[in-house]
């Protein structure tokens, strides 16, 4: 039941998945739109590793919601957006002024401790239980034969969950540990003559 729906009867597990899915759909496609054409944004800072990660979540949310896939996934997948809200916070803090400020210092620890513990720490621990599981996983797939899109749409929610989770090392390596050390004050324009 946690990976697939067929012969499941747990209604309750059903609407957490639909209901997660569209959360998780809903709050990719509010920040792409906000990436895109809301927020004030350097176009070096609105970059292909952004996009790309909001796609893969924002199809995961999808094909779950349609098909209703991967219930366990949404749990970890929306922990992950915890560590937004300090992000926020810290965006906030540069964006008045305050960017080396005692707000500013205490939003981007909290973002990287609460990036660590859910986009890293317990994502890693989401894949590492699939990976446990993948012969029961697999025996259930085999033994519903007749829901090859079920199937193929999980097998395709678990590879883009696999790369979610590669592009979160990515970002910690190149991104976070670096924002440790640098103060927040706000980019300057360059301007054209």
């Amino acid at each position: 039941c946690k990976y697939f729906f067929i012969s499941c009867d747990d209604t309750k597990l059903l609407n957490f998945t639909l209901i997660s899915g569209a959360q998780l759909s809903a709050h990719f496609s509010n920040d792409l739109i906000g990436l895109f054409f809301t927020y004030p944004r350097d176009p070096r800072e609105t970059n292909a590793a952004i996009v790309i990660h909001h796609l893969i979540f924002l199809s995961c949310g999808i094909i779950g919601s349609v098909f209703y896939l991967t219930p366990f996934t949404y749990a970890w997948l929306n922990l992950c957006e915890i560590s937004t809200i300090p992000l926020n916070i810290r965006w906030f803090a540069i964006n008045t002024g305050n960017g080396n400020s005692c707000i500013y210092w205490f939003a981007s620890y909290s973002f990287v401790l609460c990036f660590v513990i859910f986009r890293i720490i317990m994502y890693g621990i989401g894949l590492f239980d699939i990976y446990l599981k993948y012969e029961e996983i697999q025996q259930h797939a085999q033994a519903l034969s007749k829901h090859t899109m079920k199937i193929n749409c999980t097998v395709v929610v678990l590879i883009l969950v696999s790369i979610g989770w590669i592009l979160q090392l990515y970002w910690f390596v190149t991104g976070i540990l670096p924002l440790l050390f640098r103060k927040g004050g706000k980019k300057k324009q360059k301007k054209e003559q």
